[in-house]
């Protein structure tokens, strides 16, 4: 590929009493066609900002114009190696004094390969194609504000007002520990009509994008344009410098005939044409947020499912329901009974003989069969409750109810004639002896 150029170029003074702004090719070189073009924004005060600028257009065009030639593909590599000599060059020029001088950097080399674009700091590099009226590349600036935009902490237009826009994050200075790296980009699809605009931050103070756009867009001469950049900006305060590049012609294929295979391989490796960017693009995104939301959406309906079956599972499982039984309290834990030594009212004492006892003996009041009945026999005592309000006694007819009586205990024992002699409770045989139990029972 074969692209002449042609290049008119600004570089004012402002309200600045020095020139810290440099440019390559300079003004008297600017009218014939180039493909190398350097613009920096030099810092540090006076005689020293200067002095970094020009140091850097000096060398690295110096340098480029005796390694690379007219014809060949310029690489990332090919731009490392001409910076570096430039950071030689500006070490070598350092004076020892804590505040170092520095400088901004933006680079523009046409090659077989395209358009390579290079910078360091907040100046820029504007792409444009008039024909699309649109920006092909704007470079990044590498300042404090944008960093800040870019994290949410300010919004564009604070931005333009803030006290630390002139606060940039990298430059270039003499005898760094780490040497600021540049932002590269290359663009393949170089047309006729073509603009690229490099320029200072010192032009961009009362100037936007799209003002930008219009100017470039308009139907007149070059020079008529760069005049109308020159009066847009003759009230800026700060040196402001441009370089207003048009692409008159291409000719030849997109890597030039006898170049080398790793060539041609870091050329492609850095191209960022249009095409690349426009048509690939939006069917991915597309396919991916298709993906994305299927698989959202698969994952919902299996969350709901495993809900709905849980609910289903717990409205199916039966109901526990605490027995009716009533809770037995063992007093003595020395010895368990038996469910046939459980003795329930009214039924025959444990131990007591089979027949009836021969001799009874109640109170003088028929309130007192109300009353419990402690039962004794051999050896086990238990309590019998008191018969319900109202209900005939067994076993005779039912006295005459005395309120004013107190309730008395029955005391029924055995028969002194009585013969067999009474059972005694089986022994506990983990324990070897005989065991007294006392049951008591309590219903719900």
């Amino acid at each position: 590929m074969k692209i002449k150029t042609t290049v008119l170029s600004i570089n004012e003074l402002g309200q600045r009493t020095n020139q810290e702004d440099s440019i390559w090719p300079d003004l008297n070189n600017s009218s014939r066609s180039e493909d190398l073009f350097i613009l920096c924004d030099g810092m540090g005060g006076h005689e020293c900002g200067e002095v970094a600028s020009q140091t850097v257009c000096e060398t690295m065009s110096a340098y480029i114009r005796k390694h690379v030639g007219a014809d060949d593909l310029f690489t990332e590599e090919d731009f490392k190696e001409a910076l570096n000599a430039a950071y030689d060059a500006l070490d070598a020029k350092d004076n020892g004094s804590v505040k170092k001088m520095g400088t901004t950097l933006t680079f523009v080399k046409f090659h077989a390969g395209g358009c390579f674009i290079a910078h360091i700091g907040d100046s820029r590099v504007y792409y444009f194609r008039p024909s699309e009226r649109s920006f092909l590349y704007v470079t990044r600036d590498h300042s404090l504000v944008n960093d800040l935009v870019a994290l949410g902490e300010l919004t564009p237009e604070e931005a333009k007002v803030s006290s630390q826009k002139n606060v940039i994050t990298r430059a270039m200075q003499p005898m760094q520990e780490s040497r600021s790296r540049a932002d590269c980009y290359n663009i393949s699809d170089v047309r006729p009509g073509d603009y690229i605009y490099m320029c200072s931050d010192g032009m961009l103070e009362n100037s936007e994008d799209n003002e930008i756009a219009n100017i470039l867009s308009m139907d007149v001469s070059d020079k008529e344009k760069v005049q109308i950049f020159i009066g847009a900006t003759q009230e800026n305060r700060d040196n402001h410098s441009a370089h207003v590049i048009r692409v008159l012609s291409v000719e030849g294929a997109a890597v030039a005939e006898g170049a080398g295979a790793a060539a041609a391989a870091a050329a492609a490796a850095h191209d960022v044409s249009a095409a690349a960017e426009e048509a690939p693009m939006k069917p991915a995104l597309l396919k991916s947020i298709k993906r994305s939301w299927i698989a959202v959406s698969l994952i919902s309906l299996g969350v709901l499912a495993a809900v709905v079956l849980a609910v289903f599972l717990l409205r199916k499982s039966p109901k526990r329901e605490k027995p009716d039984d009533p809770k037995v309290h063992i007093v003595n834990p020395a010895h368990v009974p038996e469910k046939s030594e459980m003795q329930m009212p009214h039924s025959a004492p444990i131990g007591t003989p089979s027949k009836p006892a021969a001799s009874s003996s109640y109170g003088s009041s028929s309130r007192r069969r109300n009353s419990p009945a402690t039962l004794t026999g051999g050896g086990v005592s238990a309590t019998a409750p008191a018969p319900a309000p109202g209900a005939a006694p067994t076993g005779g007819e039912s006295p005459e109810v005395t309120p004013e009586h107190e309730p008395a205990n029955v005391t029924i024992s055995p028969d002194a004639d009585q013969k067999e002699p009474p059972v005694a409770p089986p022994a506990d045989e983990s324990t070897g002896g005989e065991g007294k139990v006392g049951l008591t029972t309590e219903s719900k």
